[in-house]
């Protein structure tokens, strides 16, 4: 027999076996995220040396440019990871494990905040799974956490600027330290990649306009201003002062080739790849009931008024990145790099479509069973594949990619870096084409960065022609040319390197050594010596 168990007692004891289970879905969850972080490749990218050499010019000459004693150049993408690094060497510490440690703390920090921010909207607990499981399998983010770049502590800091200009868009009047807190989470993106100056400035004009609305602009100015427009001014000046230049020399060189077409392939890659089932999933409660779906979602935003404004907000800020990154070349963009960033972001606007919808068919189960549960069993499959799909991605793409990468790094650039500091004198120039990370690091010698994003006239000078370019080239008179090649036989990369190879100041060169890694990367090395060192240094 069945001990008889009354109603309330009965729901009681559903609704506790309930949370249960979505404790060890949650749980679960941070497991999948664990076993993804460690498990994958403990690499660095090239590009990431740049910045760490920065760091060290910084904290060992007291200059932060990439070639110490010559003219300022601005080549790293924002302030604020150099200063971590140079913080991290000047205690002592290795920068490139500093670099991969921020990058696991700003991915455990954006699951943390979506999970806040999804709660702070009331979005019910299956559906915050539903997404905490997409974000934790979502195979991109992986090697941007170990990269050593800046991409996921922009994710990071992006996330928690726009959970902060909801939350005080939404808040009552009254709150004069949310402002202040507010504006320096507003600088924080900001200093770390010029978008997040586009969403600083946007957020707080915003701010600004609902400040005016609640009667707060005596508490919302002076906090933004001292908080964010004065120091950002002063950095803006200091900068430019320094650099002579108003905007970074990345964007200049990155100016020189467009790339529309290849910008927005890519873009729609990455939206077909991690955003179209949950897009799907997001619409189909909704397109069940359309009537009294926008019904509900016209409740929500009677209950929420600030919601709609933030996700329109953020809507915009997207558009202008992206009408920028048209207008550009999106070098190293592995794994999404430019549009991961817009990822958590773009997840909620899913989740406050999804909500409303999802909220009538549960509300209409009663009458419409078949509806709901057709609805509810679809989403589930489509939430499978995507998952499913993405987990196949961490294993067979973005694992053995980082692998290889890692794997010719160190055999190739990080050899030739090392083989340069030997050989090249201290006084000497090296040229590097075009991966000047790992190479110009470790041979601490002056480099020109034929790639522009680390050379002031190259970036300055889009349209120079070929033989201009390599006029410049060799008036530095290089002792050593690290080149890259996709082809081990003989140095084969683009029209540039072959014009290289027939100038007549190649005769003064000799090619002393092919550094080649035994990954599946169709990648070398070539290293050109100039005859006057000392040849029997670079026998292998």
């Amino acid at each position: 027999m069945h001990k008889y168990v009354p109603k309330n007692d009965y729901l009681s004891h559903e609704g506790q076996t309930v949370k249960r289970l979505q404790t060890l879905l949650y749980s679960a969850i941070l497991l999948v995220a664990i076993f993804l972080t460690l498990g994958f490749p403990r690499w660095t990218a090239d590009d990431a040396y740049i910045t760490i050499r920065y760091a060290t010019n910084l904290t060992e000459h007291g200059e932060l440019t990439f070639n110490v004693g010559e003219d300022p150049v601005e080549g790293y993408t924002g302030i604020l990871l150099p200063m971590l690094l140079a913080a991290a060497i000047y205690a002592g510490l290795p920068p490139v494990m500093i670099g991969q440690l921020i990058g696991v703390v700003a991915f455990a920090a954006c699951l943390l905040l979506l999970q806040r921010f999804l709660t702070k909207l009331e979005i019910n607990p299956w559906q915050r799974l539903a997404t905490l499981l997409l974000f934790a399998t979502s195979a991109m983010l992986y090697p941007h956490v170990f990269s050593g770049m800046e991409t996921m502590l922009f994710t990071a800091l992006l996330f928690l600027a726009f959970y902060q200009f909801f939350r005080i868009l939404e808040a009552k009047p009254g709150c004069r330290s949310q402002y202040a807190i507010t504006a320096l989470l507003f600088l924080l993106p900001a200093l770390c990649r010029p978008e997040g100056a586009l969403f600083a400035l946007l957020a707080t004009l915003v701010t600004g306009y609902a400040a005016v609305r609640k009667r707060e602009t005596q508490k919302w100015l002076p906090a933004f201003t001292l908080g964010l427009l004065l120091p950002g001014a002063i950095y803006f000046l200091w900068r430019w002062s320094y650099y002579d230049y108003i905007l970074p020399n990345t964007f200049y060189a990155k100016l020189g080739g467009i790339d529309t077409a290849g910008t927005l392939v890519g873009f729609k890659a990455f939206l077909k790849q991690y955003l179209l089932l949950p897009a799907i999933i997001a619409i189909l409660p909704f397109i069940t009931s359309v009537d009294e779906s926008a019904r509900e979602l016209a409740r929500q935003k009677k209950t929420t008024p600030a919601l709609p404004l933030a996700m329109l907000t953020v809507v915009l800020f997207i558009l202008i990145v992206m009408l920028h990154y048209t207008r550009s070349t999106l070098e190293m963009n592995f794994s999404y790099r430019f549009y991961i960033p817009f990822y958590p972001l773009l997840l909620i606007q899913l989740n406050v479509i999804l909500a409303p919808g999802l909220e009538t068919i549960k509300r209409n189960r009663p009458s419409r069973p078949l509806s709901y549960n057709v609805v509810i069993m679809v989403a589930l499959l489509l939430l499978y594949i995507q998952t499913g799909r993405q987990m196949s991605l961490w294993f067979t793409h973005e694992k053995p990619i980082a692998k290889s990468y890692r794997t010719s790094l160190k055999e190739m650039h990080i050899a030739a870096g090392k083989d340069l500091n030997e050989i090249v004198p201290e006084a000497a120039w090296i040229a590097v084409y075009k991966d000047a990370g790992a190479i110009p690091y470790h041979a601490q010698r002056k480099t020109i960065d034929f790639g522009a994003l680390n050379d002031e006239y190259l970036a300055h000078h889009p349209g120079l022609t070929i033989s201009q370019r390599l006029d410049y080239l060799f008036s530095k008179n290089p002792a050593a040319l690290a080149i890259t090649s996709y082809s081990a036989d003989s140095l084969y990369y683009n029209n540039e390197t072959d014009c290289l190879l027939v100038r007549p100041e190649m005769q003064k060169y000799k090619l002393k050594r092919i550094y080649k890694n035994s990954s599946s990367r169709q990648y070398y090395q070539f290293l050109y010596l100039h005859q006057g060192l000392d040849d029997h240094k670079t026998e292998q």
